[in-house]
């Protein structure tokens, strides 16, 4: 997403490693959905604590109620039905399908949603990380 956004950077795979099965796989937000509003943040993120938000929230309220539309949620572990925090649930995340059928899904529709929100009007000068 960051690359069709000319926003490639190598620190964002760091900065999102901790994203995953909804934060570190407490089964909260999911992970996905977590880097789609990453990624407003860094199209249109405040430099100054003074900037205006209502853009950027407005933009990610968007991605998140059509997440939680097609999705049914934005909890990972409603979305898995596992709890991750479990080395079974972890374990059935991988040999049960679950990873392909609803974490691939979901982190393509992230990536749609915030592309369908971005790549449009993305302001100049704010491209390059």
């Amino acid at each position: 997403m960051c690359q069709a956004l000319g926003l490639d950077t190598p620190l964002l795979p760091r900065l999102a490693t901790g994203f995953g099965g909804g934060i570190a796989g407490s089964g909260a937000t999911c992970g996905a959905l977590v880097g789609a509003i990453m990624a407003v943040g860094l199209v249109y993120g405040r430099t100054t604590p003074q900037d205006d938000r209502r853009r950027p929230y407005a933009i990610s309220q968007r991605i998140y109620s059509a997440f939680e539309q097609e999705m049914g949620s934005t909890q990972c572990r409603q979305l898995t039905g596992l709890d991750l925090r479990t080395p079974e649930g972890y374990r059935q995340l991988f040999t049960t399908g679950v990873h392909e059928r609803v974490c691939a899904r979901a982190v393509a529709l992230a990536e749609r949603l915030a592309l369908e929100q971005l790549r449009p009007a993305q302001p100049p000068g704010r491209q390059g990380g």
